[in-house]
């Protein structure tokens, strides 16, 4: 194939997909409407908004004093501050720049999955199956709402496929492959990343034998990996910035202790989605369908066509559709959790837990399927196997297909809350018949041939577009009611009740415009940074151990009442209660964020606990400490005369007058990146009361200053200047060379379809 060739089918397929991303959501293109279904509203959004609040005011937010008493921002990882496309919606009006980065994502994702497509066999109508596939599947449509999830989905492809280039030519390809997985990696999904890395190993794995002449050494044979450790090298030093500081925020909020894998796991007949979507799932008043036995993904549905070219994929003589489903099947597999048997195994050795639910290994069947596909349709196309072959596929899919809808109508007359799926069987088995029809056509006589081509993409769509109403959801953009971008240090937080936060979950509405009204009055989630008011929780991947205690004590173990003195100590001015709906109510009785003259209590954090449970226990008179920290303070303690000077996002100033030694307690998230100086000599932060910050003030007048200092965010950027250097130097001596081919190869689908390996 030459490269005009190659870049004229690639142009057309790029307008295909962006013509059909316009068609389904054209007035989020436009900016009428924008995404809000789940997480969007209540977690991309505000997250989106306090980052561009932050660059406007000309701040970078390494710390989030708005949710959880003070919480890390940027060591979230997934708050993308770091992430290039960022400016996208940092430099565009929100909330239309945030649908339309999510959007451009989608076409990214597309053109990737086709381009790799082609690269590893498939023919221009292969490539355009995959990359329709991959682009308007289930789970990418699903990520519509994860802004970070959906950026990392459009990048996969392209690592995969350059660090494939990387391997098999080096030269330029390790510093494009560096560039392109570090955008990856600084996207953050950890999930999405690991799943690239997976199918980069496999596709390599593929490779190993057919790249390296029998007569070759293993010196020769190994250099390929050498390059691919390289890029892997320079993606980590690209990267430090971001990672350093996710790890230390990983080891202080424990995030394996929040996870389960029993929770989120995919049942054996959760399985039945691949064929009927929104199988064992209750249809809320919005329109989306939510599973039964998870909550992660509203739909992983891959299309009728896709599964039936998949099954054509596979060769004895080729070994990488059996490597790719292998991986498609060890990932279903291991999403289901402890409904299985493969993840309590492989669980007893890696660090599974920290993807925090099994069912996300469902991206390795979401990605390879696509793959598979594109490899099949091609192998159907050039009659690399009789038509009794096809036929035999179309059988088996139907089987497969009958026995779905066998389950799907039990499990109605099981639940009758589950009824209404009778009519989704239908049409999916409508759209398996005209699909197995295409297939069956595009193993006849060339003339036939010309008509099924132009007609894949068209039914490919119409399947998956369809598949699940209400999935990708809009309202319009004026919901979001969007004000001023000037973002204040917050002097006070606000409190919702845990009986209103329960009865606020239980409500929906069919009127995207009421949700968003629902979840803006009670601040649902992270939706108070759009109020520009501190809350005690919040919406955040990884929060401290101890927040959830901390809000139990607040509003006490029977949810009736409200412990007045904890939230006066913790500054709470405005307290949401449940009343029909959340009623804000003003409180005079809030203190400021800082308060001296506690006795201490020595104990272990279950000791402080219980302590803190007590119905006598007032945070302004006993201050509740680590055992560990006896030695630093003296029980002869005093009250001093505390002046708040500042509380900034980063920086908390006051001036202090202590007639004997004395303890500040501040009412804010303890975490290792804060110092704190008296009078200009460091003194250590004790943790207090769990969660907060405590330090020992010397007798007389004394000037108070913490400081969020990250230093492993300082290093992170020494390590990420480092790479840069490395891969401009590599960049450079790569560029003495002459360019390489930028086509996905030469008569690749032609050695696939004699059955060779690529």
């Amino acid at each position: 194939m030459s490269n005009a060739t190659w870049r004229a089918e690639f142009r057309r397929f790029a307008l295909l997909l962006g013509a059909l991303i316009v068609v389904s959501f054209p007035l989020v293109v436009t900016g009428f409407t924008s995404f809000y279904i789940r997480d969007f509203a209540v977690f991309g959004y505000p997250l989106a908004f306090f980052h561009k609040a932050s660059f406007l005011n000309g701040e970078f937010p390494l710390w989030n004093p708005f949710n959880f008493c003070g919480i890390p921002h940027f060591a979230q990882w997934n708050t993308m501050l770091l992430y290039p496309g960022s400016l996208f919606y940092l430099l565009l009006p929100l909330p239309w720049a945030l649908s339309l980065f999510c959007l451009v994502h989608q076409f990214l994702a597309g053109l990737g999955m086709y381009r790799l497509s082609r690269a590893l066999g498939s023919d221009h109508a292969g490539g355009t199956l995959a990359g329709l596939a991959y682009s308007f599947g289930g789970l990418t449509l699903t990520c519509l709402m994860w802004p970070n999830n959906i950026a990392a989905l459009g990048l996969l492809p392209w690592v995969i496929s350059s660090a494939r280039s990387c391997i098999l030519n080096g030269g330029k390809a390790i510093p494009t492959v560096a560039l392109i997985g570090t955008a990856q990696m600084l996207s953050g999904a950890p999930e999405i990343i690991l799943t690239t890395w997976i199918f980069i190993l496999g596709i390599h794995l593929a490779d190993f034998d057919s790249e390296s002449p029998n007569n070759s050494t293993w010196t020769t044979r190994l250099r390929p990996t050498g390059r691919l450790l390289l890029a892997v090298l320079l993606i980590a030093l690209l990267s430090a910035a971001q990672l350093l500081p996710f790890f230390e925020l990983l080891n202080f909020a424990k995030r394996a202790d929040a996870g389960s894998g029993s929770s989120w796991s995919a049942s054996g007949s959760c399985w039945v989605n691949f064929l009927i979507p929104g199988y064992q799932g209750l249809r809320t008043d919005q329109g989306f369908i939510v599973n039964h036995f998870q909550k992660w993904t509203l739909s992983f549905y891959p299309g009728m066509l896709i599964l039936l070219c998949a099954g054509l994929a596979f060769s004895r003589r080729n070994k990488l559709p059996l490597i790719l489903g292998a991986i498609a099947f060890a990932g279903l597999a291991l999403a289901s959790g402890h409904y299985g048997t493969a993840y309590p195994c492989v669980a007893k050795l890696l660090p599974l837990e920290l993807m925090r639910f099994p069912v996300k290994f469902v991206l390795f069947p979401v990605v390879a399927l696509p793959l598979l596909a594109g490899i099949g349709w091609t192998r159907a196309r050039a009659g690399s196997f009789p038509p009794r072959a096809v036929l035999t596929s179309i059988v088996i899919a139907s089987a497969f297909f009958a026995i779905a809808v066998y389950l799907d109508q039990t499990s109605t007359a099981a639940r009758p809350e589950r009824s209404g799926k009778g009519i989704e069987a239908v049409i999916r088995g409508g759209f398996l018949f005209f699909s197995a029809l295409v297939l069956f056509i595009a193993n006849r006589p060339a003339r036939w041939v010309t008509y099924a081509k132009r007609l894949v993409p068209f039914l490919l769509f119409a399947d998956l577009i369809t598949h699940m109403p209400g999935l990708t959801a809009t309202v319009e953009s004026t919901a979001y009611h969007i004000e001023d971008s000037s973002l204040p240090p917050p002097s006070s937080r606000i409190h919702v009740t845990l009986k209103a936060w329960s009865a606020l979950h239980a409500l929906d509405s069919a009127d995207p415009v009421r949700t968003m009204e629902i979840n803006l009055e009670g601040r649902t989630a992270s939706m108070n940074l759009l109020r520009k008011e501190a809350k005690l929780g919040g919406f955040l991947s990884l929060t401290p151990p101890a927040a959830r205690d901390v809000a139990r004590i607040t509003d006490r173990d029977d949810w009736r009442s409200v412990n007045e003195t904890m939230a006066d100590f913790l500054g709470v001015a405005k307290l949401g209660r449940w009343a029909d709906r959340v009623v804000w109510e003003n409180r005079s009785s809030a203190k400021s964020l800082i308060s001296s003259g506690q006795q201490p209590f020595f104990g272990t954090a279950d000791e402080q606990l219980e302590r803190m449970r007590e119905d006598d226990f007032d945070p302004f008179s006993v201050v509740c400490l680590e055992t560990a920290t006896t030695e630093l303070v003296d029980r002869g303690l005093g009250q001093a005369n505390l002046q708040l000077t500042s509380f900034n996002s980063h920086e908390i100033r006051f001036t202090a007058d202590c007639k004997s030694p004395s303890i500040a307690v501040i009412a804010q998230t303890w975490y290792p990146a804060w110092k704190a100086r008296v009078n200009n000599g460091p003194v250590p932060i004790m943790k207090a009361d769990l969660q907060f910050q405590a330090i020992l003030l010397p007798s007389g007048a004394s000037e108070v200053v913490l400081r969020y200092e990250d230093n492993a965010f300082r290093l992170g950027i020494a390590f990420s200047l480092l790479g840069a250097i490395f891969t401009a130097l590599i960049w450079w001596r790569s560029s003495l060379r002459p360019a390489d081919d930028d086509s996905p190869g030469v008569g690749e689908s032609e050695r696939l379809v004699a059955g060779k390996s690529t």
